[in-house]
């Protein structure tokens, strides 16, 4: 098994939620390809990539990325990738060229990677999902274009951290590419126990743009979700409209949505229902 050494990425990896340690396997996905492929190696998929660290969930695994070309490089899958079934951290701004969001007024950040189906239509139900068996299990993700699936990123449990990513939009920041249903969405029966539940975050890095969709981020389940700092319903610039349907819909126990830019969405910009009513923030 090739193991790289964290530290020859300390610098691709200093963007990530969580900095690498000398004792995570890292694994560099190294083309836009969806079917075949094996990792570690030249043809590593980004499917490849996530079957490989599922078969190996007592270790800590990162997944970068150094495809060939400029950038944006799109990956284009022809069916759902497999559900991430332990800890994981995904971080696209290892990619050549990207760069997170500086910009305390504005989504400035360069992403270099972009997934999305095969082809337009075709019904995808998730462009990632996290579905762990227990609540110490950790997924985060950075850098990612997501659009063109039912929803985005889905999250069923464990701690999550999802930070820096265009979520409904091209890496151009303004162009739409819908997931038809939700950008995230939240159905995480377990995640009470858990510690870390967070979309975007008080760093100008975390933000996440999440434009375009049906609706911008379902907190449908679980409970004590932290909504912050995102830009829901505008372009990168935090000005111009690519509404979603809906900015934020929460039913579940005790969230906490603060400081997020929410504007230009067709139908309610956050919406709150049942125990949310009570027991959550805004």
């Amino acid at each position: 098994m090739l193991r790289i050494a964290a530290t020859a990425l300390v610098a691709l990896l200093a963007a990530a939620t969580q900095p690498a340690r000398a004792d995570d396997t890292i694994i560099i996905v190294t083309t836009v390809a969806d079917l075949g492929g094996s990792c570690p190696g030249p043809n590593c998929t980004l499917r490849a990539a996530i079957a490989y660290a599922n078969a190996s969930p007592a270790q800590a695994q990162i997944v970068g990325f150094n495809i060939s070309g400029a950038c944006p490089q799109t990956i284009k899958v022809f069916s759902e990738l497999p559900a991430i079934v332990d800890s994981l951290s995904i971080r696209a701004y290892t990619q050549p060229g990207g760069l997170p969001n500086d910009s305390a007024y504005v989504d400035n950040a360069t992403i270099c990677i972009q997934l999305q189906p095969a082809s337009s239509g075709s019904n995808i139900a998730n462009g990632l999902r996290f579905a762990p068996s227990d609540t110490t299990s950790t997924f985060d993700v950075s850098g990612l274009a997501i659009g063109g699936f039912d929803r985005g990123i889905r999250i069923e449990g464990g701690n999550y951290a999802i930070g820096g990513n265009f979520i409904g939009v091209d890496a151009d920041g303004s162009t739409p590419r819908a997931n038809a249903y939700d950008g995230v969405a939240v159905y995480a029966s377990n995640s009470y126990f858990a510690s870390t539940r967070r979309i975007g975050g008080s760093d100008a890095v975390q933000r996440n743009l999440i434009a375009g969709n049906g609706t911008g981020v379902t907190l449908a389940s679980g409970g004590a979700n932290e909504v912050s700092n995102n830009f829901i319903g505008t372009a990168a610039n935090g000005v111009s409209a690519v509404g979603n349907v809906n900015g934020i819909y929460a039913s579940s126990l005790s969230n906490n949505i603060h400081d997020n830019t929410v504007s230009g969405n067709l139908g309610a910009a956050i919406r709150i229902e049942g125990v949310s009513k009570r027991y959550g923030s805004v």
